[in-house]
């Protein structure tokens, strides 16, 4: 994990799901709730390597780039495996031509923030389910 320009690793989340047959209701959402725009952060999943880094620069040799203000990461179907996308993206079942299979989303994820200069913010983890 990155270090540098004021940084600090600032949570560890463990989130959990349920492989499940119909709507999957998992959504894992972070956003600042003090200092919006004063800092930003990336989030590692499941591990702090950068192989785990969720949405990186693609550098080399600054992965984490400018981090990012908000994080969302959900269950959604996007029609791939040759069938159309349902009404409903979060819909699921297992074994069905026409819907993805119900995983189990759970995991852990590893929020590193990127200050500049700035105090500690205040950062949650809202809607994880």
């Amino acid at each position: 994990m990155g270090g540098g320009r004021g940084s600090f690793f600032r949570s560890v989340v463990q989130t959990s799901d349920v492989a499940t047959t119909g709507i999957n209701y998992y959504n894992f959402h972070v956003e600042p709730v003090d200092g919006a725009g004063d800092y930003a952060f990336v989030v590692y999943e499941g591990g702090c390597s950068s192989s785990h880094l969720d949405c990186g620069s693609g550098s080399t040799s600054d992965p984490e780039g400018a981090g990012y203000t908000a994080y969302q990461f959900f269950a959604q179907d996007v029609g791939d495996g040759g069938h159309a996308i349902p009404g409903d993206t979060r819909a699921c079942s297992t074994g069905s031509a026409y819907y993805n299979n119900g995983e189990d989303l759970s995991s852990d994820y590893y929020i590193h923030v990127i200050l500049e200069g700035l105090d500690a913010p205040g950062l949650t983890a809202v809607g994880a389910r």
